[in-house]
């Protein structure tokens, strides 16, 4: 069953999506970094399961994941994006008094303890550190289900097997990563923020290798 629509009968895991991918957007447009993505989306997540004062519809689910960003961006960010920042990252939709109050619901809801582990802050911990790893990574964040049935350091494992191609076993949660990698691996689909991230990277680096030979 849908875990999203059976804690929030109004949403589902599509729109959880729709809303993680623009996300990503978001991100890219605040130069906002990796920590700052995964720690948003975590405390999106944990908020979607735990028992809340406000339900979330598809109404208020950009309202709910652009607080989850601000929050974490306090945790994350030298320097933030203001409240007025978000509002107008919105196109307005989302009101700075929405946030506010969605805000202090959210921190309730997770007893203020914000400072969750995420693939992110797990990926630091492991022996190989490849920013290529990254990728997957951010491509997991796509599948609510994936990141609530297995352990984040089976994910970030499974994440560098991926990457290094060198795994002597397939396990589910490959199989599974590869397929959300697969699907959403293009420029064309409708979800594609997290590909053109990566794409940008890519070019940027490539950029920085020509101009230093």
């Amino acid at each position: 069953m849908d875990a999203v629509k059976k804690a929030n009968p109004s949403i589902n895991e599509k729109m959880r999506a729709i809303l993680v991918d623009w996300l990503v957007d978001v991100c890219i447009n605040f130069k906002l970094n990796d920590y700052s993505l995964h720690l948003g989306v975590t405390i999106l997540d944990r908020y979607i399961l735990a028992p809340k004062k406000y339900e979330i519809t598809r109404c208020t689910l950009q309202a709910v994941g652009i607080t989850c960003m601000v929050i974490a961006c306090k945790i994350t960010e030298v320097y933030s994006p203001n409240i007025a920042d978000w509002n107008y990252i919105s196109d307005n939709s989302v009101k700075v008094e929405d946030i506010q109050k969605y805000e202090l619901d959210i921190l309730r809801a997770m007893d203020y303890d914000v400072m969750v582990d995420t693939l992110m802050f797990e990926y630091e911990k492991s022996a190989v550190l490849d920013p290529n790893v990254k990728y997957f990574l951010d491509m997991c964040l796509m599948d609510f289900a994936l990141l609530q049935n297995n352990p984040l350091d089976c994910i970030v494992e499974s994440c560098t097997e991926l990457h290094y191609e060198k795994g002597n076993f397939w396990s589910t949660c490959m199989e599974r990563i590869q397929n959300i990698t697969n699907a959403h691996a293009t420029s064309n689909g409708s979800l594609h923020a997290i590909y053109q991230k990566h794409k940008m990277k890519q070019k940027s680096e490539n950029h920085l290798k020509s101009d230093i030979q």
